[in-house]
């Protein structure tokens, strides 16, 4: 099973200037005689997203003796493929307010889709664009024959059902309460939820907000990270900034402002943080 999140090596002061790691695990009384303590660490191990985690089980009297267990375990990020693009949308494109694209990156993408793109009060601003000429990348029928589950799997290379057990401080689960916790996330795309003035991740740690359903923004939201909206973005009052990229499984129908900025730094810290996995067959004892 998963265990505890990890930061990027190099990132986090747990790690040596090598790229190392030992992070103190759990420490627990199993009876009056014996305790365990656990530690994680990647002893140099190659490829860097490889780490050991040993337990130590001793008696607390000086004549004890100790068993020790180690299994590996592999970095399993929150952001397995990250996106080419601020803005990628399974559907189309339909966006009527003052909507600025941003993407600085060499060759770079402004908008990615599988339907049409509509956007006349658009600002589009791309480095050498990939899509000439104006870095639109629009009617890809292979982006548009992916289910809503396919693109998410494509993604984070999870089920929803998946990710969603696994939320904490880096990712946010968003949805109507009357909604199931979803094996797919097709059934769920009809629920509306709004954001009003909110900010969530930062440049130190971006997030992943996952809006199962259908998103209408009001008041001035901004996220720093990845936000997903599973249904439609929907039309609405308020101004939505995302530094990272936004990413929706039906169509984009925003008629307010938006300033979508492609931040490749945020997506590289969500594709190298994440949770430890256990590798099956890799359990020793000693």
């Amino acid at each position: 099973r998963e265990t505890a999140p990890a930061s990027n090596p190099g990132s986090n002061p747990a790690f040596d200037s090598n790229g190392w790691i030992t992070l103190a695990g759990p420490t627990a009384q199993v009876d009056d005689d014996i305790t365990y303590h656990t530690t994680i660490s990647n002893r140099g191990l190659l490829p860097s997203n490889l780490t050991l985690i040993e337990s130590t089980a001793r008696a607390d009297d000086s004549d004890g003796g100790a068993r020790q267990v180690r299994q590996q375990a592999r970095l399993r990020p929150w952001l397995a493929n990250p996106p080419p693009a601020p803005l990628l949308v399974r559907g189309d494109i339909d966006l009527r307010g003052a909507i600025a694209l941003v993407n600085d990156e060499p060759g770079g993408v402004l908008a990615w889709s599988g339907g049409r793109f509509q956007a006349p009060g658009a600002t589009l601003s791309a480095a050498s664009p990939r899509c000439p000429p104006t870095g639109i990348c629009a009617l890809d029928a292979r982006l548009a024959a992916l289910s809503s589950s396919d693109l998410f799997a494509q993604l984070y290379a999870r089920t929803p059902a998946s990710l969603r057990a696994l939320v904490q401080n880096e990712v946010q689960w968003l949805e109507s309460s009357s909604q199931p916790i979803p094996g797919s996330i097709e059934a769920s795309a009809q629920e509306s939820i709004v954001l009003d003035g909110a900010h969530i991740g930062s440049a130190q740690f971006p997030a992943l907000v996952i809006v199962n359903g259908n998103l209408e923004v009001r008041g001035n939201v901004e996220i720093d990270g990845v936000l997903h909206i599973t249904g439609d973005w929907l039309p609405g009052s308020g101004t939505l900034t995302v530094r990272g990229a936004l990413i929706v499984s039906g169509n984009a129908l925003h008629t307010e402002s938006a300033t979508l900025q492609y931040a490749p730094e945020y997506l590289a810290r969500l594709a190298t943080s994440g949770h430890y996995a256990r590798i099956a067959g890799s359990w020793h004892d000693f």
